[in-house]
C-alpha cells in the first residue's frame, strides 16, 4: 500500500516536473500570440515606411491609454513621438531597421529628452540594438523597446501602473494558454487521485 502511495507521489511529482518544463515552452507561445495580437490591432506590415512606423508606434501608445502625438518630420530634435500620461512626459524615437539600432538613437533620444524636458525617453525599433547602443541605455536611463514590447509600455514608464491586458487586443489570440492551464488542471487532479486510491 505505501509502495502504491510512493509510486503515486512519484508520477505527481514527475508530472508536475513536466509541467514545469513546459512552461517557458508556454510562455514563449503566449509572448508570440501577444506579438500576434498587436500587430493584428494596427495591422503591421513589414512593408511600412520608416515614417508609417512612427505612425504605428503613435497609435498603439494610444490605444494603450496614453496622449500620444508625432513631431514634424524635420526639426524635431531626436523625438518622432511625444507621449503623456498623467504626470509624465516620454520622448520617443522609432527606428525602423534592417539591421540592429546603435548607440547614434540613445544619444538623440536623450538629448531630446533635455530638450523636451521629458520625464522619460525610449526608442522603439522593428530591429534589436548593438551592445553598446545598450550599455549606453542603461547609462542614460533611456528605454529601448523592440515595437512587439510596447505591450509592456505603460509598466515600464510608469512604475506600478499595470499594462493593458493583450486580450483587450485581440481576445482569440490568448486562448490556447488558458485551455492548456485547464487541461493541466485536469491531468493533477487525475493523478493525484490515482495516487490516493494506491
Amino acid at each position: 500500500m505505501v509502495e502504491n502511495w510512493l509510486l503515486g507521489v512519484l508520477a505527481s511529482g514527475l508530472f508536475f516536473m513536466i509541467s514545469l518544463g513546459t512552461a517557458a515552452i508556454r510562455q514563449d507561445k503566449r509572448d508570440q500570440a501577444i506579438t500576434r495580437a498587436m500587430a493584428a490591432a494596427l495591422n503591421w506590415s513589414d512593408l511600412l515606411s520608416p515614417l508609417d512606423f512612427e505612425r504605428y508606434c503613435c497609435e498603439f501608445l494610444r490605444l494603450i491609454g496614453w496622449q500620444a502625438e508625432t513631431t514634424k518630420a524635420s526639426g524635431d530634435q531626436g523625438a518622432d513621438i511625444i507621449a503623456r500620461r498623467d504626470s509624465v512626459s516620454v520622448v520617443v524615437q522609432c527606428k525602423k531597421y534592417a539591421k540592429a539600432v546603435g548607440n547614434k538613437a540613445v544619444q538623440e533620444v536623450f538629448a531630446a529628452k533635455q530638450f523636451y524636458r521629458a520625464t522619460a525617453g525610449a526608442v522603439v525599433s522593428n530591429a534589436t540594438y548593438t551592445r553598446v547602443a545598450t550599455e549606453l541605455a542603461e547609462a542614460t536611463d533611456i528605454k529601448l523597446f523592440h515595437f512587439t514590447d510596447l505591450i509592456r509600455f505603460n509598466s515600464t514608464m510608469i512604475p506600478g501602473m499595470a499594462d493593458i491586458d493583450p486580450a483587450r487586443l485581440m481576445p482569440g489570440e490568448i486562448q490556447p494558454e488558458a485551455n492548456f492551464r485547464s487541461i493541466q488542471k485536469f491531468f493533477y487532479l487525475i493523478t493525484v487521485l490515482s495516487a490516493l486510491a494506491m
